[in-house]
């Protein structure tokens, strides 16, 4: 609810949602722009290289916020 003004909010939760994402993770991310929230990132950590170029591209803080509900040790 924080940056829901400001930022758009895409789960990985959603299995249809997930399947996309991890089949072709540069559509994906075109698809949904930055200033983005990705929940449930642990679903897809390998999203994260391509999210990593994007971030080389645009320096820009604060456009990417990832959220999950597991706790890795």
């Amino acid at each position: 609810m924080l940056f829901s003004r400001t930022h758009t909010f895409v789960s990985l939760e959603d299995p249809d949602i997930r399947i996309r994402a991890r089949e072709d993770p540069r559509s994906f991310l075109n698809q949904y722009k930055p200033p983005l929230i990705i929940d449930e990132i642990q679903y897809i950590p390998e999203l994260l290289s391509y999210v990593k170029t994007e971030i080389d591209e645009n320096r820009k803080p604060g456009q990417w916020l990832f959220t999950d509900s597991q706790n890795f040790i």
